[in-house]
């Protein structure tokens, strides 16, 4: 009894420390597991913004082109306007 009580006095100590030590390695482990996840949660987030940020980039890209055809088809009508209006004032100057 008298070397068991001697080896709990001696060693309590140390195996409270490896059992608390042993507790904390569980515990970042743990919290290094939770951070893995959200580190993967929001790199799918930030992926799906930047698709959607793509989808509506590309959604104003043909937007603008649309309306630059329109407008150049736009110029180009009144142009050929302007042209022929130029052509008529020749014929009557000319006439």
């Amino acid at each position: 009894m008298d070397e068991t009580a001697n080896f709990l006095r001696d060693w309590w100590p140390i195996a409270v420390c490896m059992v608390g030590l042993v507790g904390w390695f569980f515990r970042l482990e743990s919290r290094a597991m939770a951070n893995g996840d959200d580190i993967k949660r929001e790199g799918i987030e930030r992926g799906n913004a930047i698709a959607a940020m793509e989808l509506r980039i590309e959604r104003t890209r043909r937007e603008d082109l649309e309306q630059r055809k329109q407008d150049r088809d736009d110029t180009n009508r009144i142009l050929s306007d302007v042209q022929s209006d130029i052509k008529q004032l020749l014929r009557q100057i000319s006439k």
